[in-house]
This record gives C-alpha cells, structure tokens and sequence, in this order.
C-alpha cells in the first residue's frame, strides 16, 4: 500500500507596511495616513493681509494687534512649517490649543523672532532656547510627536533640530497661529503649510 502524505497550506497575510515619513511621522499602507495642506488664515484675522497661505501686517500701530490663526489643527502628530522674509520685525509664530488674541503668549508653542534679530524657542510664553540671530529667507519648522517638541531652522542647507522639550503635557488639536507687530519693515509669515491628520 502506497504512503499517504497530507498536506497542510497554511496562508499567513502579508503584514502591514509601515512607512517612516519626514520628521517624525508614521503612516499604515492603505490608511489615509497624514496630510500636508497650505494654511488657511481665517480665524480671527486682523490688521494682516492675508495672499494664499502667507500673511503680513498692513494695519494697525506697532505692536502685539495683529495676526491670524489656522482654520484646520492638527489632531495628534505633525509640524507646522514656513518661512521669513523681513528681517528685524517682531513676530510670534507657532501652535495653539486655541486663538485667544495676539500677545507673544497666545500660542502655547513658538518661534520668537524680535526688532533686535533675536530668535528664540519659546514655550508657553517663556523662552526656552536661545538660538543665533536670524536672517531674512530662512526657513522653520515646530514639530510635535506625542507631547514632545521639536524647534527645526533651516538656513538655507536643510532643516536642523534647533531644540527638544520633552513631556510637556501639551495635547489636543494644535493650530497655526501667528502674532504679528512691525509694519516697519512687515512681520509676515510666509508659505505655511501643516502636516498630520488635520480637522
């Protein structure tokens, strides 16, 4: 009598693909996964005028009255990014919980850049680094993971992880948010753009 042989298939699905995207963030193969959008400024718009995703002060006595925030946050991890032209003017820009008004403290997490060519990370109001002067035509990055963050620049070779809080407790949607003083030269905030799942 010939040997009987059974054989067994067994099919194992291949596993989901996990791909690293630039700066930090994760998307399943097949999902959505995160969006880069340019920033719409429409909440609470004042003294700026607003061209695309870009927005400069054109009104309003030098000082903390002018600015905008996002119409879309971001709802867990991503990065706001833009760019600078003028150099010398005072700005606040970076990401809030919410729009309570245009003084350097509104946004819970940003770059400060001063009259004088200062340029700090700041966080919840209070400086946290202090990074070299800056110039006009750079390019910023903040980036949050978890509530984690990280203050990129860009001076013209690439971004460069300026500074890192770690643990912060800041969690909830984040928006793009801007506060605006000098019209001598024009603060602006140039080409902004988020990244992550935005709502």
């Amino acid at each position: 009598m010939e040997p009987l042989f059974l054989w067994v298939v067994k099919t194992v699905s291949a596993p989901k693909m996990i791909v690293h995207l630039p700066i930090g963030l994760f998307s399943e193969e097949g999902s959505s996964g995160p969006q880069v959008a340019d920033v719409v400024w429409g909440v609470n718009v004042q003294n700026v005028l607003v061209t695309g995703n870009s927005v400069e002060k054109n009104a309003g006595e030098w000082g903390d009255n002018a600015g905008a925030s996002s119409t879309l946050a971001i709802q867990g991890d991503g990065y706001l990014q833009w760019s600078i032209g003028a150099t010398l003017t005072r700005r606040f820009i970076g990401l809030a919980l919410s729009d309570d008004g245009y003084n350097y403290d509104d946004a819970e997490v940003t770059w400060r850049f001063t009259s004088a060519g200062n340029n700090n990370c700041q966080l919840n109001g209070s400086t946290v680094h202090s990074a070299s002067n800056y110039t006009g035509s750079e390019s910023y990055k903040i980036e949050r993971v978890g509530d984690d963050f990280f203050w990129y620049r860009d001076t013209g070779s690439g971004f460069v992880l300026e500074h890192t809080e770690l643990g912060t407790g800041i969690t909830g949607p984040l928006y793009a948010d801007c506060s605006l003083a000098s019209l001598s030269p024009v603060s602006d905030c140039l080409n902004a753009t988020l990244s992550g799942v935005l709502a």
